[in-house]
């Protein structure tokens, strides 16, 4: 229809100026950024220019039926640090999986459980998955840049169309690569991420927030102070190495990983399938830890409306022990403040800011 292509022109001329999807939805009428993107794709066909998809054939390994699906764009990483992502999922037997995300062309490989770092994709099982239907766990090779958020919104995609979905055991974890920080950085993204967790809460579960389970837990401040206060007293990575392989990988910050990977990983996230929020949530902990490194944050107790003490104690874990979370507005209002430091020092695009303020304590697409 005519009025749709001059709406959709008036998209593109838009995004053209650097507006973003959910801006553009507020003033055309539509009904969110989702919708806006795909009038965006509409307006690039009908103007003749490139559309950033690449088509791909599926096949479920179910089925005979070919799916024709599109290579998704994730959110734009804030910087060249490399990542790893652990999808964990079920409905889908580590062989369909394989076979789903091959036949679309993904390079994947199937050898069993191993944590090997090797170029291709792999499905390894996981013993932690409780499921009757069948789970996997999908792990990504070392990615970087917009390709590899691509990738794992694409891989995602694929994963839900061949019939995979998440339940409360499962998880999504994050590696970055940290490798090239000096101790005292690293050090510092201990402490960093243990005074905001408060914030990265407010995109998780009640069941991942509290302080000990057998696959996640929390910190203290005091424990957190201890390991970062060895941390930065090492002379080098190597040594940092030797210090972090003690303790256990099973907390929300695994700083475990550094020893074999040279990552932090983030695990607190629960399991997800949709690829928006994961290229979100990689993108937001890379601008996180970028930002922690610059010492651009300003303390997080700096907040109108909760006294230092109700802050630290919360914030710290000391008096969460019983409670387990925090509240619900405090976790809200922490994750805006942090999500604003972040846009306002442009470690994260004006986009990403309003897709995780919409997020923040709202978990409805979890899946």
């Amino acid at each position: 229809m005519p009025n749709n292509r001059q709406r959709n022109a008036n998209i593109v001329a838009m995004r053209d100026q650097g507006y973003t999807f959910d801006h553009i939805a507020n003033i055309v009428g539509l009904a969110h950024a989702g919708s806006t993107r795909r009038a965006w794709m509409a307006g690039l066909r009908e103007a003749g220019r490139e559309v950033p998809t690449t088509s791909l054939r599926v096949h479920t390994g179910r089925t005979t039926q070919t799916i024709i699906a599109e290579t998704q764009m994730g959110f734009a990483p804030s910087n060249a640090m490399t990542f790893g992502i652990e999808i964990e999922c079920i409905g889908l037997s580590c062989t369909q999986a394989q076979v789903a995300l091959s036949n679309a062309g993904i390079s994947v490989v199937n050898n069993g459980y191993t944590h090997a770092v090797i170029r291709e994709w792999k499905v390894v099982p996981d013993g932690s998955l409780h499921a009757r239907n069948g789970s996997c766990e999908v792990v990504s090779p070392i990615l970087r840049g917009q390709d590899g958020m691509n990738q794992v919104r694409t891989v995602m995609m694929i994963l839900r169309t061949a019939g995979a979905t998440v339940n409360p055991s499962c998880g999504m974890h994050i590696h970055l690569g940290v490798e090239h920080y000096t101790p005292q950085i690293l050090a510092n993204i201990v402490m960093g991420h243990q005074q905001w967790q408060i914030a990265f809460d407010a995109f998780t579960t009640p069941k991942r927030q509290v302080f000990t389970t057998t696959y996640l837990g929390k910190r203290t401040m005091a424990s957190a102070h201890d390991l970062a206060r060895m941390i930065a007293g090492c002379v080098d990575n190597r040594e940092v190495k030797n210090i972090v392989e003690r303790g256990s990988r099973y907390k929300n910050l695994n700083v475990v990983s550094f020893k074999k990977y040279g990552t932090y990983e983030i695990r607190n996230h629960q399991g997800s399938l949709n690829g928006m929020n994961a290229t979100a949530w990689i993108a937001f902990n890379q601008a996180f830890i970028e930002a922690v490194a610059d010492d651009a944050l300003y303390p997080c107790t700096s907040l109108d409306g909760f006294d230092d003490y109700s802050l630290g104690t919360e914030m710290n874990g000391e008096n969460a022990m019983g409670s387990h979370r925090s509240p619900k507005l405090m976790q809200v209002t922490m994750a805006k403040v942090l999500i604003n430091q972040l846009r306002n020092a442009d470690y994260i695009t004006a986009e990403l800011a309003e897709y995780l303020t919409n997020r923040a304590g709202n978990l409805r697409y979890t899946i």
